[in-house]
């Protein structure tokens, strides 16, 4: 009898422990005194630090990777691969004049540049069945002063981790033996052993490998399983741990000027850096110069950089949300002419990047206004996110809200009070967003009372497909049917929607089911009604706990062999619908939504939600941004489907057009073979099915946090036998009645 207690008590804790998450999205809070308005705090722009930005088009194609960057006799200098390791070295005036460029025939994986602008590179070269590495020499143009094979110099490990060129010693490579000079006549040379510097080699990953003044190296690379780095002295033989100042130096991609001076390139900017001192002086603040705010993602030394001097960079960042880049030229502002502009404002607890970057575009091509992004998550540590969201939701409702507001509260609410501006007059004809058709459904998505509050400028789609022959023509599976195709599959709960799935895997689910049971406008909410209770059974069926972690081609494959049924997905685009389709089940698949026995095919919209402050004192300038950011153009690879009609039915055609062989937009990743596979064209018939299906939804991916922990905590109750489900439903229909009773 003791160890069936204890048993069961150890069951609530795990249960309790993995089931009461948090979720994002449109979960509100109470609200609390917690301080004056973040509005107020806004700062004033850093003129100090502002740059101009310049794209530099055509130079670098599209799906090219920069490998190196160079500045040589005034000219950039760069190497670069495409997806399918096709390098190229290019050169050009900084203003983007007097493009040179030259094929290499090979992938490029080191490369350095010596004063005449000839280019030094190692070179994979797979052409002959199996991997061979080269040393090469090109001049400007293009043609090959020399070309060894070095596949068997080094015992078996024969790639060069670095390659950097010195005046005093030429050209300097990072072997497994060592820091080592390489000409052609004479081959190999030591300048400092691999013993000198440390096990830099135990995973065959150099981070940096640059030349400094004085004729010193700084590498940064793994020491077994940690980050290191060292500057080492040619001259000396030396190597010391150098980079004080810096708490993690992976976060960072480090580059220089012509005269070795070292600049430190992170998410916030461009800081030059004393590796003697340890002192890094900011020169480029990116959020004063309206940069495009991806730059969140620079960092681990991969984005390539050159400085002209302290005032003018060239620089490849990230664009958006999905994996482009653009090469771009900043140069320094003078501070006396950086204009004061109005600032508008803008209230959230994170912002998608696509949204991010169109307020940079914003910020960049207006003259009297900005936009500024409160990032209330920001205000606090990650420990106090709770008061994020109370100190976002009192500046609310107190009417000292942002112009522009990310909504992550009770919609509702809000719309009562009157804090929301009615946007529906400028649909109209004559109004700001005179014109814009949105999708039908989510335009009703975003009405309350029959007027509309609030808009979505993108949105993705959440639901699950199974294989037709499962479906049966059916719109939905019942909760049996599911029972029946398990067993007859021979598979189990875990692994019939995916893998390492246990009983909270119902608090993913939650919120669709536990949206059906809820009535804002009335105000009341019913969990115990029989489907409620089906949910709660069938989500009792997974196991405890997890078998174990799988990696992604093993769940792939769980798919293809039929152990798996429910393929749940977050559709973005139509690449990973024909990713399904094509490779993973190779089959015809149907969205039937989540299993439930109404026959109903639960699914929902997913999206970010976007509101104007009524009491706004720049009503037009807020409601022309938020035409610009309803009309952008949509990130295909994460930011998911435009919400304006026309655009979602052009972004669908798009998927029907047979794309080239190099165009990524056409690339599917076969997680099983880990090998990319061109996307077959959907037929017209796919790409309208997807768009009535689309249009059907009806529900917003919008449930509350508070509500979801409540359910998760009480349910645990039910899923460890402590109580029946309808006890269970019992409880959360009373607090949750409370909870919407104080917060509507």
């Amino acid at each position: 009898m003791r160890n069936r207690e204890l048993k069961r008590i150890a069951c609530c804790i795990i249960v309790f422990a993995l089931g009461v998450t948090s979720f994002s999205g449109c979960g509100n809070r109470n609200s609390s005194s917690v301080g004056d308005s973040a509005v107020s705090k806004s700062g004033e722009v850093d003129k100090e630090h502002v740059f101009k930005q310049k794209d530099l088009e055509g130079i670098i194609a599209d799906g090219e990777d920069i490998v190196s960057a160079d500045y040589v006799n005034g000219k950039i200098m760069l190497a670069a691969n495409s997806k399918d390791g096709k390098g190229r070295c290019i050169s050009f005036n900084p203003d983007g004049t007097q493009l040179q460029a030259f094929d290499t025939g090979c992938d490029i994986t080191a490369c350095a540049f010596d004063g005449e602008g000839n280019a030094y590179l190692q070179c994979l070269d797979k052409s002959s069945g199996e991997d061979k590495v080269f040393l090469g020499k090109f001049d400007p143009t293009g043609k090959e002063l020399f070309k060894a094979d070095v596949s068997e110099e080094f015992s078996g490990n024969s790639e060069i981790s670095g390659l950097a060129w010195s005046e005093k010693y030429g050209l300097v490579s990072c072997t497994p033996n060592g820091i080592q000079t390489y000409d052609d006549k004479n081959g190999f040379g030591m300048l400092v052993d691999k013993k000198v510097i440390g096990d830099y080699d135990d995973y065959g990953i150099i981070y940096s490998f640059i030349m400094l003044s004085g004729d010193r190296l700084l590498m940064i690379y793994h020491e077994g399983t940690d980050e290191s780095n060292v500057i080492i002295d040619l001259e000396k033989k030396t190597a010391d741990k150098a980079l004080s100042g810096i708490s993690d130096t992976l976060r960072y991609s480090f580059f220089t000027d012509k005269a070795g001076n070292l600049f430190a390139l992170w998410t916030d900017g461009v800081y030059k850096y004393d590796p003697d001192s340890g002192e890094k002086n900011k020169l480029l603040d990116f959020r004063a110069s309206n940069i495009d705010s991806a730059t969140e993602y620079v960092g681990g030394n991969k984005w390539q950089a050159v400085a002209l001097s302290d005032t003018d960079f060239i620089i490849d960042l990230p664009v958006g949300s999905g994996d482009d880049t653009s090469l771009l030229r900043f140069t320094k502002e003078n501070p006396d002419e950086v204009s004061d502009k109005t600032t508008i404002t803008l209230g959230t607890m994170w912002l998608e990047p696509d949204v991010q970057s169109e307020v940079m575009k914003f910020n960049r091509s207006n003259d009297k206004y900005e936009i500024e992004v409160i990032d209330y998550s920001k205000l606090y540590s990650d420990d106090e996110q709770e008061e994020a969201r109370k100190q976002l939701d009192m500046d609310i409702i107190s009417g000292k809200a942002p112009d522009i507001i990310n909504v992550d509260g009770n919609v509702k609410k809000y719309v009562d009070k009157g804090i929301f501006l009615d946007l529906t007059p400028e649909f109209d004809k004559g109004g700001a967003l005179e014109g814009i058709e949105l999708l039908p459904n989510i335009a009703e998505m975003m009405k309350y009372d029959g007027k509309m509050y609030t808009f979505m400028p993108s949105f993705k789609v959440a639901t699950c497909a199974v294989r037709a022959k499962f479906a049966k023509g059916k719109g939905s599976l019942t909760y049996k049917e599911l029972d029946d195709l398990i067993k007859s599959n021979g598979t189990d709960y875990e692994k019939a929607f995916g893998s390492n799935h246990n009983k909270s895997y119902g608090n993913l689910l939650m919120p669709h089911y536990a949206d059906k049971c809820i009535d804002w406008n009335e105000k009341k909410c019913d969990f115990k009604n029989p489907e409620f209770i089906e949910f709660l059974n069938f989500i009792n069926k997974f196991p405890d706990k997890a078998s174990g972690h799988s990696n992604l081609a093993e769940i792939d494959k769980s798919y293809a062999e039929d152990k798996g049924i429910y393929y749940r997905e977050l559709f973005s685009n139509l690449n990973e619908y024909a990713r399904l389709k094509q490779l993973v089940f190779n089959d015809d698949i149907e969205l039937v939504g989540y299993p439930n026995n109404s026959r109903e095919n639960i699914a929902s919209i997913n999206g970010e939600l976007y509101a104007v402050n009524s009491n706004t004192a720049h009503k037009d300038i807020a409601l022309e941004f938020v035409k610009e950011l309803i009309l952008s153009d949509k990130d295909d690879s994460y930011s998911g489907f435009s919400t304006v009609k026309q655009k979602f039915e052009e972004e669908l055609q798009e998927a029907t057009k047979e794309k080239s062989d190099d165009d990524e937009s056409a690339q599917l990743w076969d997680q099983i073979n880990h090998v990319m596979v061109k996307m077959k064209p959907l037929s017209q018939e796919e790409v309208s099915k997807f768009y009535d299906y689309t249009v059907s939804i009806n529900s917003l991916d919008c449930m509350n946090n508070e509500i979801t922990n409540i359910i998760a905590e009480e349910a645990s109750a039910f899923y460890c036998g402590q109580k029946t489900a309808e006890e269970v439903a019992d409880i959360i229909q009373n607090r949750v009645t409370v909870y919407i009773n104080e917060n509507s």
